[in-house]
């Protein structure tokens, strides 16, 4: 592998046989993944309108559904497919972008390492997820961004337009990551000032229609009952803050201290998503490896920060933070880790930076090893119940917690009541009918509702499957005369 383009191929190829080796093991599909495949099928079925009723931003359920027809495989096919080629892109569009910023050809063969040991890529491996597409494209748009020639090439601006709408397709917060070409266009363009932001206003024109539009179809396909924007989980947080505290005196406190905490956690957890490793050497690499001009380290910024402002609305509206959401700003971050990494190892160095540049070399494979799931979890026994309540169910209504064991089983559920069973626990038998079944997953630190579950009267027990971890499947039968007694 000699060519010039010698490093972007071996990334390529690397997250491709990453992607083979964990999938050589068939998986079930994750939570969210069911949600994908379930709109891809009912797309296939019925078209947009009942993909949109299942998950209310179908689009990569479209595409799944459209691979699965073109190909001629099954939905989790096609879904772990497209997932596979979207890290590879995500891995090459990362090298390209750190040659972008003046790598030379050591650091572009570094950046190849770091971006096939970041965790959370490797982690998401055997998982079907939409923020793959996000990660890929949305990569892509900094690339074009950085070969604008600070906006000057109208041919690079258009392919960042189409990139950062195709990134949107996946996720519609997604538009927010829009506004960093403007911006890095408007405060270190080296045009004429008038003609600058004058660039800066056009590139804004598409990232204010993709985030109008997103929120137009969401308004009529609600994620959540309070809305969009509803900060009623940040009142109710707050009023429990105040009712806890010792005093009554301090309890107007209370938003501002729950506020200045859920500040720090995209933070926080953007730093614990890329890895010890990744972000010692990004620290390093902003400090003394990366010498960028102004326009780059203002695309990166804006770009970073752009990444972060949907981390601060979701944990805003509901006082959580899912990790994943945290990876392309991770990845913006890590672009300067290749940089950190080859000025820690470059020849004729002091021996002690010479050391900690080949810890934190190992470090990285040590993460490829940690967080790659080439053993996942025994799931066996989930398949097992599955398999028991699709022969012995004859059709009857299913009751469960787990979207896994609903998905594998075929059996007819309520999706909305299975997910929130899976987010709340369990459903206590609650609207169980006579000669329905009910199946209950529990973890295996999850004793309370093991115990709860030996106490009920109102269900017999008809199997269980307890997995090598612990993790156990119990299904129960609601009889006839239990369920009419009320008991």
């Amino acid at each position: 592998m000699r060519g010039a383009r010698a490093p972007e191929i071996a990334a390529t190829l690397g997250s491709l046989a990453l992607s083979a080796a964990v999938l050589a093991r068939r998986q079930l599909p994750n939570n969210d993944g069911v949600y994908y495949l379930l709109a891809a099928e009912a797309f296939a079925r019925d078209g947009l309108g009942a993909s949109s009723a299942i998950h209310p931003w179908p689009f990569y359920s479209v595409l799944i559904a459209g691979a699965a027809t073109l190909f001629g495989v099954s939905t989790e096919a096609a879904a772990h497919g497209i997932g596979a080629l979207l890290l590879a892109t995500a891995s090459t569009a990362f090298v390209a972008v750190v040659r972008a910023l003046g790598a030379d050809r050591t650091v572009a063969w570094l950046a190849t390492a770091v971006v096939l040991c970041h965790p959370w890529l490797n982690r998401t491996r055997a998982l079907i997820v939409r923020d793959a597409g996000v990660w890929a494209f949305g990569l892509l748009a900094l690339l074009l961004v950085l070969r604008s020639e600070r906006g000057r090439r109208v041919s690079a601006l258009g392919g960042w337009a189409a990139c950062s709408a195709l990134a949107v397709l996946f996720r519609p917060d997604a538009s927010a990551l829009m506004a960093g070409g403007a911006i890095a266009v408007a405060i270190a363009g080296d045009m004429e000032r008038k003609k600058r932001w004058a660039v800066a206003i056009a590139l804004l024109v598409p990232a204010l229609l993709a985030a109008g539009s997103a929120v137009a179809w969401l308004s009529h396909h609600p994620t959540h009952p309070g809305g969009l924007m509803s900060l009623g989980p940040f009142d109710r947080g707050a009023a429990a803050l105040a009712a806890s505290f010792p005093l009554p005196y301090g309890r107007e406190y209370a938003p501002y201290i729950l506020a200045w905490g859920l500040l720090v956690i995209p933070l926080v957890k953007t730093f614990n998503a890329a890895g010890v490793a990744h972000a010692a050497l990004s620290v390093v690499g902003v400090g003394q490896g990366a010498a960028l001009t102004g326009f780059q380290r203002a695309a990166l910024l804006a770009t970073l920060g752009a990444a972060l402002v949907p981390l601060y609305l979701q944990v805003m509206r509901l006082l959580f933070l899912e990790g994943r959401y945290t990876v392309f700003a991770t990845l913006v971050l890590s672009v300067w880790a290749p940089f950190g990494l080859g000025w820690l190892l470059r020849p004729g160095g002091p021996g002690g930076r010479r050391a900690a540049g080949g810890v934190l070399a190992l470090a990285l494979f040590a993460s490829l090893a940690l967080n790659l799931p080439v053993r996942p979890p025994p799931e066996d026994h989930v398949l097992a119940a599955a398999n028991w309540i699709r022969l012995n169910g004859r059709g009857a209504r299913l009751h469960t917690n787990s979207l896994q064991l609903a998905y594998e089983s075929g059996a007819p559920v309520v999706w909305n009541l299975v997910n929130h069973a899976q987010v709340h626990g369990a459903l206590d038998g609650v609207g169980v009918a006579a000669n329905e079944v009910w199946a209950v997953r529990i973890a295996p630190g999850d004793t309370a509702l093991g115990v709860r579950l030996s106490q009920t009267r109102k269900f017999r027990p008809a199997a269980s499957f307890v997995g090598a971890d612990g993790d156990a499947v119990l299904i129960f039968r609601c009889a006839a005369e239990v369920c009419l007694s009320g008991e």
